[in-house]
């Protein structure tokens, strides 16, 4: 467009030179527009093989982290309930024995801003294996039960019991704001105002839960009740896990949530939440 305006102001004032005059000024227009025309080529090219360059290292990027955060079953999985960092994996050394534990970023960055230390790997893994063989044991009076509950709130609309839990959970904030009043102008004791505050804490988490979980049903009710049914499916043909395998962890463990040194939850890729002592 701008060559055009170009063209154009220069053919209006040719009228006013002579012919020698023209014709110079012809040739210089020409190759003027030849020169801006192949620097435009140029640097369409010279961007396209930038935007190639670009996508290239981006990829290159992520198939690296990727391969990084899958290279253990554990890798990116295991949340720290206390700071909400991910777990590092971690060589101790011991007279006794070296082995692998898995420790909090959060605390390997500063040991104050968490309060909970290392696990060992063997923890993780024999956790999951007594999660697993208490589920053979019991999946007709867990799972299947949980996998038709899956499929009725598929079919049904929870707006209303959506809004519920969250009215709900404003309403527990607000409590929780005018005990933390209460506490400041004397009014309650610690103990009172902790035990008080640790109770609507763990009902907000409760509250929380189920709307989450509704939310997610919403979203991802096929694949949720898919994983379900191949959970029951493996534990049908087996009755007792012997041992830990990455294969069976991947297959059906989203995360692993650390509460303290002594508990954690395991996230199933189908939305059960199954807490397990260490």
């Amino acid at each position: 467009m701008r060559n055009i305006q170009v063209m154009l102001f220069f053919r209006k004032h040719l009228r006013m030179m002579d012919s020698k005059d023209t014709e110079i000024m012809v040739i210089m227009i020409n190759f003027s527009v030849k020169i801006t025309m192949k620097l435009l080529s140029v640097m369409r090219c010279l961007k396209k093989q930038m935007s190639y360059f670009t996508k290239g290292v981006e990829r290159r990027a992520m198939e690296k982290t990727s391969k990084y955060q899958n290279r253990y079953a554990f890798s990116a999985r295991i949340v720290c309930g206390c700071c909400g960092r991910h777990f590092k994996r971690r060589q101790h050394y011991k007279p006794s024995g070296n082995y692998i534990a898995w420790t909090c970023a959060g605390r390997l960055d500063d040991v104050n801003s968490c309060t909970i230390k290392y696990i060992a790997d063997d923890a993780f893994k024999d956790a999951f294996v007594l999660m697993m063989n208490k589920l053979a044991f019991a999946f007709d009076k867990i799972l299947v039960p949980f996998e038709k509950e899956l499929r009725k709130m598929a079919m049904a609309d929870n707006g209303d019991r959506i809004s519920e839990l969250e009215s709900a959970m404003e309403q527990n904030m607000e409590q929780r704001t005018t005990l933390g009043t209460l506490l400041n102008q004397g009014y309650l004791d610690r103990p009172v105002y902790l035990k008080s505050i640790n109770a609507l804490v763990q009902d907000y988490d409760n509250l929380a839960t189920q709307r989450n979980m509704i939310l997610r049903v919403d979203t991802e009710s096929y694949d949720m009740i898919e994983q379900a049914q191949k959970l029951i499916a493996f534990l049908k043909k087996n009755k007792e896990i012997a041992e830990y395998s990455e294969e069976l962890f991947d297959d059906h463990v989203d995360t692993i949530k650390v509460l303290s040194r002594d508990e954690i939850q395991f996230n199933l890729r189908c939305g059960l939440v199954l807490t397990e002592r260490l």
